[in-house]
């Protein structure tokens, strides 16, 4: 949260004892002024406007490009989301791009806007605007593959809701050529 903030350092052994000092265990560094976020409540453009509910958030819109591609090129994938009640836990965000038999064949997974935007920040009516980049494996195989994209705890493996099941399937084809 915004506010002031004392900044301190110490150093623990591989015992995890703290080192004591003439003064201590630590040393102050003094202050830090940590400022408020800014929230975007205007709806950005977005070339794919959608509607997946997240409960605490909707994914609105993507835009993805390029579409058509050779292994080892990279997919730029951003994704507009759109805050409503709010989570209680950090969520992370996934992407995969997954062939006709189910398979991942490539992903990024990631906390929102690299890890900047917090899903436990996001607040009533702001837009978070959440950029990944999926790199094509060399060993792709060319083909047509789907994107999906959800929400999840990446210490229990725990996925949010969404549709009915645990993902979204974005509502386009990514073709992969020789």
């Amino acid at each position: 949260p915004p506010g002031e903030y004392r900044l301190a350092a110490g150093v623990l052994t591989a015992d995890k004892i703290r080192l004591k000092t003439g003064r201590g265990d630590q040393v102050d560094l003094g202050t830090v002024q940590v400022l408020p976020r800014e929230h975007n409540f205007s709806p950005p453009e977005m070339a794919n406007p959608m509607q997946a509910d997240f409960g605490g958030a909707a994914l609105v819109g993507f835009n993805l490009n390029p579409t058509e591609l050779h292994a080892g090129d990279a997919l730029d994938l951003t994704l507009f989301w759109w805050g409503a009640n709010g989570f209680s836990r950090e969520w992370a965000i996934f992407a995969h791009l997954i062939d006709a038999a189910g398979n991942i064949r490539a992903q990024t997974d990631s906390f929102p806007v690299e890890g900047t935007f917090p899903t436990t920040a996001w607040v009533n009516g702001e837009f978070i605007t959440d950029r990944h980049a999926i790199v094509l494996p060399a060993d792709v195989p060319p083909g047509e593959y789907r994107l999906e994209v959800g929400l999840y705890d990446p210490r229990t493996f725990e996925r949010v809701p969404v549709g009915g099941g645990d993902a979204v399937a974005l509502p386009v084809v990514v073709r992969v050529d020789n």
